[in-house]
C-alpha cells in the first residue's frame, strides 16, 4: 500500500477543515498520538459545530453522536490490551451502517489491514514537542 499524505501542519483549525471535508458515511479516522495529545479534544472541537458535545469514552469503550447527517462513534481503544480483547469488544460491529463515521483513538491496537476494505481509512498523527506545540499530519493509503 503506498502512503498519500494529505495536510501536516502545526494548525488545529487546518486538520478540523480537513477532516469536515472527509466525514463521509463509511469513513474511519484512526488518531494516534501520546496520552494528551489532545486527540479526544479534536474530536470535540469537530462535533462543537454541530452542537454536540463530546465525552471520552475511555470507559464506555465508544460513544455515538449525531452529527452531519450521519453516526459519529468515537471510540477509544486504550483500555484494550490484545486483539482477542478488541474482537470480543463488539468494536467490528461499529461497521455495519454505511452511514457511520468511526473515529478510533489509539488505532495501534488494530491492524489496517483488518479494517473494512471497502471503509475508506484515514490516520491522523498527534505529535507534540517538548515546548507543548502540536503538528498534525493526516493521510490515507491508496
Amino acid at each position: 500500500m503506498k502512503e498519500t499524505l494529505v495536510l501536516e501542519t502545526n494548525e488545529s483549525e487546518k486538520i478540523l477543515q480537513a477532516i469536515r471535508q472527509r466525514v463521509k458515511g463509511k469513513t474511519f479516522f484512526g488518531l494516534r498520538g501520546d496520552m494528551g495529545a489532545g486527540k479526544t479534544t479534536l474530536i470535540g472541537r469537530l462535533l462543537r459545530d454541530q452542537n454536540v458535545d463530546v465525552s471520552s469514552p475511555t470507559f464506555a469503550l465508544y460513544n455515538s453522536y449525531n452529527a452531519f447527517g450521519l453516526t459519529i462513534i468515537h471510540v477509544d481503544l486504550y483500555r484494550l490490551e490484545s486483539s482477542e480483547e478488541v474482537d470480543s469488544s463488539g468494536f467490528w460491529d461499529l461497521f455495519a451502517d454505511d452511514q457511520s463515521v468511526v473515529f478510533t483513538e489509539w488505532v495501534e491496537r488494530v491492524s489496517a489491514d483488518e479494517l473494512p476494505f471497502d471503509w475508506k481509512k484515514w490516520f491522523l498523527q498527534i505529535t507534540v514537542s517538548p515546548d507543548g506545540k502540536r503538528k498534525y499530519s493526516l493521510f490515507s493509503f491508496a
